[in-house]
């Protein structure tokens, strides 16, 4: 509201009658109520940083209005008849660390707000969470189980095969939660390692008896070995398959060192005069007078043709740089990506931690 005030007509008043005047008219404006304020409805939701799930039951505090409220099981909240202006806005919650900054309330409308987890760092690589559940006396798949992460704030269902599946998940143990029609509810520790998948296998009765915590996770993976199709192949094929867990528990110094613990390779020197012509070959060509070395693959690529003359992995790869490998003997045993039966001297699949 603009006040404006002329003098220029006023006659038979000295100065300071004028000045006077001036100021009685001013205290009268000052004391004049304000022009309402404009007041607003705003709704927001808080999600988790990483994962963009709603977060339960988040603290909203805006200390200037005394103000006070929880959000729903959505994450969402609604400031209701709110004066516009700017506000110190404290947003916590179990798990996560709080946040709290000038928030402007403008207008009506919407926003969405974010919450890391505590003891998470951004630089820090996350993992997966997968695993099967099923029913402790008939060992059979159990779908519909919800299946939940509450400090992070995590949910999923079994699907009809009883596997469940969590991306992005911080490192370290987490309390995981089970919930199936007709079963006794149950809580497991499970721990999660950077860069890896870990899968857990969990049994639920009928009867409301006290389980043995899955305190331990049946396998960790390597993400790149599980985007590579490694574990499926593990299952299908009668190859003979190394991760990456085998190779740090037996400690090599060269990539053929590998090779000394699995069944049906031999380590030969390529060169009997020369210590460092390491090769690997498999017991199928083992016998023959003419040496046949497999073909090599890495990272799915052909590096190496089988024949008489060997593939010099230790020049080729480091023994820290393998994420896994598989040896197929040859014939049937080798799948079609990596030459089926045309591998006669076998075949090495050495993909590495990328």
């Amino acid at each position: 509201m603009a006040i404006r005030i002329c003098v220029s007509g006023i006659t038979g008043w000295t100065g300071p009658a004028v000045a006077r005047a001036l100021v009685i008219l001013l205290a009268l404006i000052l004391a004049a109520p304000a022009a309402a304020q404009e007041r607003v409805t705003i709704s927001g939701k808080v999600v988790d940083a990483h994962t963009r799930r709603p977060i339960p039951g988040v603290r909203v505090e805006l200390a200037e209005l005394d103000l006070n409220l929880t959000a729903d099981a959505e994450g969402v909240f609604e400031l209701l008849d709110v004066p516009v202006g700017v506000y110190d806005l404290r947003l916590s919650a179990p798990g996560y660390a709080p946040a709290d900054g000038n928030f402007a309330i403008m207008r009506p409308g919407s926003f969405v707000a974010t919450l890391t987890p505590r003891g998470t760092d951004p630089m820090v690589p996350r993992g997966r969470l997968v695993g099967r559940v099923v029913d402790v006396g008939t060992e059979q798949p159990l779908a519909d189980v919800r299946v939940g992460l509450p400090d992070i704030s995590m949910e999923t269902l079994t699907d009809p095969d009883g596997r469940f599946a969590f991306g992005s998940v911080p490192p370290g143990r987490h309390r995981v939660d089970f919930e199936g029609l007709g079963y006794a509810t149950r809580s497991d520790t499970i721990a999660v390692v950077a860069a890896r998948t870990s899968d857990a296998r969990v049994a639920m009765t009928v009867d409301p008896l006290e389980l043995e915590p899955v305190d331990v996770v049946v396998e960790r993976r390597e993400l790149v070995l599980e985007n590579r199709g490694f574990y499926q192949r593990r299952e299908m094929t009668s190859g003979t398959f190394v991760d990456r867990e085998d190779i740090e528990a037996w400690g090599p110094s060269e990539a053929t060192d590998i090779f000394q613990r699995v069944n049906g390779a031999r380590i030969r020197l390529a060169n009997p005069l020369d210590p460092l012509s390491s090769a690997v070959i498999l017991t199928r060509s083992i016998g023959d007078r003419v040496p046949c070395y497999p073909s090599v693959y890495l990272d799915g690529i052909l590096v190496h043709r089988s024949g008489d003359t060997p593939a010099m992995l230790n020049q080729l790869v480091r023994p820290d740089r393998v994420a896994g490998i598989e040896v197929y003997r040859g014939g049937a045993s080798v799948p079609v990506e990596w030459g089926g039966t045309s591998g006669a001297c076998g075949v090495l699949v050495v993909w590495t931690r990328g």
